[in-house]
């Protein structure tokens, strides 16, 4: 009878070692999950800060022009300081917003972390 005991105390022991190994494991995995999608969401948000940032751009850049058509202007808002400035303003957050946009596509395709300046890490299994 004591080594039936001692067979289902050592079965039992085995079970619990390697059930305690696999929670690791599933912990480990979940973990990582965790970390990807919190880093992509977070490039989201980075993505639509810049598409607020555009849109008021684009409005700052409609109101000069329309306050240019007004005073007769309008021929020489290419040459103006203030329109150049904005313009280039657009210029460079679209290029922002088409590179957070391939961060995420980047990353929710091959489950890679990318970081928002564009340098990626190792590949998460």
């Amino acid at each position: 009878m004591n080594t039936l005991w001692d067979d289902v105390r050592k079965s039992l022991n085995e079970f619990s070692s390697v059930a305690i190994d696999k929670a690791g494991e599933f912990g480990k995995i979940a973990s990582d999950k965790v970390e990807e999608l919190t880093h992509i969401g977070k490039i989201k948000i980075e993505l639509l800060q810049l598409k607020r940032t555009y849109a008021k751009k684009l409005g700052d850049l409609g109101a000069f022009t329309y306050h240019k058509v007004m005073e007769g202007q309008y021929a020489d808002a290419d040459k103006d300081e203030a329109f150049i400035k904005i313009f280039n303003e657009i210029k460079k957050i679209e290029i922002d917003i088409r590179s957070k946009e391939e961060l995420v596509k980047h990353q929710e395709e091959e489950g890679v972390i990318v970081d928002s300046m564009n340098e990626s890490s190792d590949t998460k299994e």
